[in-house]
């Protein structure tokens, strides 16, 4: 269930953010371009591609539970930032950059968890139905979130008279919302783990 999740805000965060950044103020997004885009969630890369790696470290020192709910725990409060700081791109890059920690701890966390979990020879099995339940996640998490932007618009007139509708500020509410109860629900997940090295 917690690799479920974590393909869900992954891939929730993938779809939202490109766009919000590129709607306009006045619909609630921060009116930037895909350049924008990009740099804002540059941070969120940043931290995912460190982090993933020396994951590997920190579990060595502590355990792979206690480092999968320490993941949990940054995600969730990384979201609460992101409800109600994304408004502007430095806060949102802020917010992501966090995200981004969290959600490579509790990849590797649980993935490591998985590993140790089954024999040897079960190893390639587990690790196939890990990609799987990712790809369940990965499916789940953007189309909830298209089906937020879609179900809560904004509609504004353009400067050459042409009405176009975005997705409102809720919508955005609603997904960092979603996305942050589905965050929360792995920390309940993690403390059921036994702790081990």
């Amino acid at each position: 269930i917690i690799v479920i999740i974590w393909g869900i805000c992954t891939f929730a965060i993938f779809q939202t953010i490109p766009i919000l950044v590129q709607s306009p103020v006045l619909t609630g997004g921060i009116g930037g371009n895909a350049i924008d885009a990009a740099n804002i969630q540059l941070p969120f890369s940043i931290t995912s591609l460190v982090f993933g790696p020396t994951s590997g470290i920190i579990i060595s020192r502590i355990g792979s539970s206690k480092v999968t709910l320490i993941g949990a725990v940054i995600t969730t409060i990384s979201l609460i930032g992101t409800l109600i700081f994304h408004a502007n791109a430095i806060q949102l890059a802020i917010n992501l950059a966090i995200i981004g920690v969290g959600l490579a701890l509790l990849n590797v966390g649980q993935l490591n968890i998985n590993t140790i979990s089954v024999s040897p020879r079960n190893i390639g099995v587990s690790l196939g139905i890990n990609t799987l339940l990712r790809y369940i996640g990965s499916a789940i998490g953007p189309a909830v979130a298209g089906m937020l932007m879609q179900a809560n618009q904004s509609v504004i007139n353009t400067a050459d008279g042409i009405s176009r509708s975005f997705p409102s500020r809720e919508s955005y509410n609603f997904i960092f919302l979603f996305i942050l109860i589905a965050a929360a629900i792995t920390i309940l997940l993690s403390m059921k783990i036994p702790m081990q090295k």
